[in-house]
């Protein structure tokens, strides 16, 4: 009973300081976010106890979680487990707090005259196209490799090493995002806030579906769900905010295109010869006698089981604090491997290796836990604040547009707070060392997309050679 009234304390807590950072913000997407970080933190916790205190009976709901006691350690509901839950609700309490304290009364400044910024759909749908393309390129051998070997693609892909790996996953990024951006800014009515397209015809509309159905198929057969999963919440919340009025009828299609290739990636994962040809007797038992439809893998998948046990894996394997080396694994991460090709083990990998988990397997660990394992419980209040302030200042720089003068900059901020709480599971599942790729892959990149697709090649031609 003791971490139910924890559990729901905590809550409450969490649910008070999110409605007075709402009054102060009116951004719904921030609850977005909140409601996201609160699914990758909490809501194993509730399933586990619930599940513990009904004496496990959760494998008659579909829970496979029971697998982390076999690879990594015993769950027990004990007082390691009851601090793991008061560490979460500090690095989360801390991290709203701090957003609290840096967010003023909602406030109304000039728009900036440099919006909204034409961009250019036939642009769009040619950078996800090639970025298609050149992702499949760079993981073709592993198509063979799974074909012939009989193995799962999703592992062969995921869990064996591939030189072209980075730019594989790069590849996908931006193919994704591009073809989730041309169909907001396709439903986009009018008045907008930031970008608009002239392309408006029947047969853009066309080309656009054409491009996501493409995109989706080949994230479906390579059991891509993440990349999935950011450029549709990031689709989703990008509609509300380059939109003064929003359509329902076009949000409710939205929302179907972003949920059908997520439910059919589960559904492909668990076919055998997709995902689980070579998967031990014991765990293809499972996942072969789950009772429960594929689709509640959204609400029941162990990638969020085995983030938030990471905590409660640290504290009662008592793995010891690394002092920070997570913050050298950052800093090396942006020197290319040719030039230190040794660097530090990041946070996970030391995680990993002091539970002493099964090998072979990817697993996951809580960004409040990386924060724990590298500073103790300073690390909790460190990293809470950390990531209230870079969520705050993102925020704050959105609403302050009227400043920017520079376009790359004007168009990264304008997309900064969707793409920052598109981010957030991937970010929420990591280490600290995550800051890397949110800033590189998760800002930057896609901020490169739309100025590219901005510039309109043929009408700069045109000036040039009139000039001549």
């Amino acid at each position: 009973m003791q971490y139910i009234l924890l559990l729901s304390l905590i809550t409450i807590i969490i649910g008070v300081l999110g409605y007075f950072i709402y009054k102060k913000t009116h951004s719904i997407a921030i609850i977005v976010g909140f409601l996201l970080i609160y699914y990758w933190t909490f809501n194993g916790a509730w399933l586990f106890v619930m599940d513990a205190l009904s004496g496990f009976k959760g494998k008659d709901f579909g829970f496979t979680y029971y697998i982390i006691e076999k690879k990594m350690f015993p769950l027990h509901l004990d007082d390691n487990y009851f601090l793991a839950i008061i560490y979460y609700g500090i690095f989360f309490i801390s991290m709203q707090l701090t957003m609290l304290f840096m967010f003023r009364k909602k406030e109304t400044f000039p728009t900036n005259k440099k919006l909204p910024i034409s961009i250019i759909t036939t642009h769009l749908l040619l950078i996800s196209f090639i970025a298609i393309v050149l992702s499949y390129l760079c993981v073709h051998q592993k198509f063979m490799d799974a074909y012939y070997t009989k193995t799962s693609l999703y592992y062969m892909i995921r869990c064996t090493p591939n030189k072209f790996g980075t730019l594989h996953m790069l590849f996908n990024l931006i193919s994704v995002f591009s073809a989730y951006l041309s169909l907001v800014i396709y439903f986009s009515a009018k008045n907008v806030r930031y970008f608009y397209s002239k392309q408006t015809s029947v047969i853009y509309g066309i080309m656009i579906f054409l491009n996501i159905l493409v995109v989706s198929l080949f994230f479906i057969i390579i059991g891509n769900k993440h990349d999935l999963m950011f450029a549709g919440i990031f689709c989703f919340l990008f509609y509300f905010s380059n939109n003064v009025k929003v359509e329902w009828k076009k949000i409710a299609l939205i929302v179907g295109i972003i949920i059908f290739p997520l439910m059919l990636t589960d559904f492909v994962r668990g076919l055998p010869i997709l995902n689980y040809s070579n998967m031990p007797h014991e765990e293809m038992e499972i996942y072969t006698n789950r009772k429960v439809p594929t689709y509640m893998n959204v609400l029941l998948n162990n990638e969020m089981f085995y983030g938030h046990f990471s905590m409660y894996g640290t504290l009662s394997k008592h793995v010891a604090i690394n002092h920070g080396k997570s913050v050298l694994n950052l800093a090396e991460s942006f020197i290319p491997k040719m030039i230190m090709p040794n660097r530090d083990e990041d946070v996970y990998t030391y995680y990993v290796n002091a539970v002493k988990a099964e090998p072979g397997q990817g697993y996951t660990i809580h960004h409040a836990t990386g924060w724990y394992i590298n500073f103790g419980i300073l690390g909790l209040f460190i990293g809470g604040v950390f990531l209230g302030f870079i969520w705050s200042f993102i925020f704050r720089m959105n609403v302050r547009l009227y400043r920017i003068r520079n376009k790359f900059l004007l168009i990264a901020f304008s997309l900064a707070p969707s793409l920052f709480i598109a981010f957030i599971p991937t970010l929420i599942r990591n280490g600290f060392e995550a800051y890397k790729p949110l800033i590189v892959e998760a800002l930057l990149m896609p901020a490169i997309v739309v100025l590219l697709a901005h510039f309109d090649v043929i009408a700069f031609l045109k000036t040039k050679f009139s000039k001549k």
